[in-house]
């Protein structure tokens, strides 16, 4: 494995491509292991897919090596997927190839292999001369599944070990080579993009699936909508065996979470946030506006471990929110963890929807994510400049049911 550096700033584009195009289909399930910021999620939108990203750039540039490392069981832990139960259609390497020996690619793909199915189909890029990047580059995703690949700025350069196509198919067993594209020299210096497939006696041409969804009127879905929330999925499951100290739940009261969360927390606490917002806005004098100190009513002693906002960070205003941020944030220590739930695009619900957990950690909804409120709904850029001394843990991008795209994100408290 080779050493992966900090990300630097960003020059301009330097190729697009197009194969991608012939390989993703409506309502495909991808896997994107390339950085967060791709633009993964916007491109797919129009197409209905679900999208895992899992940033292995982030995770090898974090990695701590020690006498005892693993490197499979330390990926399995930074895989939200992995403890999905899905099948994927598309795998979005880009070039990390590059930076991983062949024995760290098989235990990516040892990981994978149950969700893997005939058909399923690798993305990945190579570069043909001696020298490599330093670390992953970024390739932004366009809306038209073309790409560019946006050079991070460096003069450091490290050898080119590139993996020869028979050694890498040796590695992932039944995939072959399904189609490469070169690019002109003078755009890309040599960067070839290719794609394998996942083959066996049944299939070896993976079906290209119609368009059939169809948005419909989220007022007809009202009751115990399921969603998808991995990340949280995972998070939950893993401290059944591994408590935290505290949660806190911010949902609506009416439905308790505290059966399924006390099983892997010493304390759980409930406060329903945007009835106290509703509350505080409603009784105080117009002159004398509210705090975030008003909405919350938690003692100093409290060390909160995770924090669940659910879909209440679309019923702030901007500057409330960032207030109501840096309040949590006041009883978390460093590495404390946020969850949140936000529409995609659109305006939002009049009122929050009210979420369960069951009893396996999966999660559904009442009410609606989306709506004619007038208020629209928050970006991810937003979100993050709100987000004063966290960053980005782990993101999913989903479709529900009704067609309607929903974003879930889990920050973690970097700086106090």
């Amino acid at each position: 494995m080779k050493t992966v550096g900090s990300n630097e700033n960003i020059q301009s584009p330097v190729e697009r491509s197009n194969l991608l195009q012939q390989m993703i289909s409506p309502g495909d399930v991808v896997l994107d292991l390339g950085s967060f910021a791709s633009g993964t999620t916007q491109a797919l939108l129009s197409r209905r897919c679900r999208c895992y990203v899992e940033d292995i750039p982030v995770f090898l540039n974090e990695l701590q090596v020690h006498d005892n490392f693993d490197f499979e069981n330390a990926l399995r832990q930074h895989l939200v997927i992995a403890n999905d139960d899905v099948k994927i259609d598309v795998i979005l390497t880009w070039d990390l190839f590059h930076y991983l020996d062949l024995s760290e690619i098989a235990s990516l793909f040892n990981i994978l292999e149950e969700k893997i199915v005939p058909g399923t189909i690798i993305h990945s890029t190579r570069y043909m001369g001696q020298d490599i990047p330093e670390r992953p580059q970024l390739f932004k995703l366009s809306d038209d599944l073309s790409y560019k690949m946006l050079e991070k700025k460096t003069s450091l350069k490290v050898p080119n070990y590139s993996h020869a196509t028979i050694d890498l198919l040796t590695k992932l067993k039944h995939f072959s080579l399904n189609d490469t594209l070169t690019h002109s020299q003078s755009f890309n210096k040599g960067l070839v993009e290719y794609s394998l497939v996942y083959s066996d006696s049944r299939s070896k041409i993976r079906p290209v699936r119609p368009m059939t969804y169809e948005i419909r009127n989220s007022s007809e879905y009202h009751e115990n909508q399921p969603i998808e929330l991995p990340n949280l999925t995972k998070l939950l499951r893993k401290h059944e065996r591994q408590q935290m100290s505290c949660i806190i739940d911010l949902g609506n009261s009416l439905y308790s979470n505290y059966d399924q969360l006390i099983r892997m927390s010493e304390i759980v606490l409930q406060e329903d946030l945007y009835a106290s917002i509703m509350w505080q806005k409603k009784t105080s004098i117009e002159e004398l506006a509210t705090s975030p100190q008003d909405f919350l009513s938690l003692k100093d002693s409290v060390n909160l471990d995770l924090v669940l906002m659910w879909d209440i960070a679309n019923f702030c205003q901007p500057r409330e929110l960032e207030e109501l941020i840096k309040e949590l944030s006041r009883f978390m220590s460093v590495g404390g963890l946020l969850h949140l739930v936000l529409p995609h695009s659109g305006l939002s619900a009049e009122q929050p929807a009210r979420f369960r957990i069951n009893d396996k950690y999966e999660s559904s909804y009442s009410g609606n994510l989306t709506g004619s409120s007038g208020q629209t709904v928050l970006t991810t850029g937003h979100i993050v400049r709100l987000m004063n001394g966290f960053k980005v843990n782990s993101y999913y991008f989903g479709t529900n049911e009704d067609g309607s795209c929903y974003q879930e994100y889990l920050f973690e408290l970097m700086v106090k």
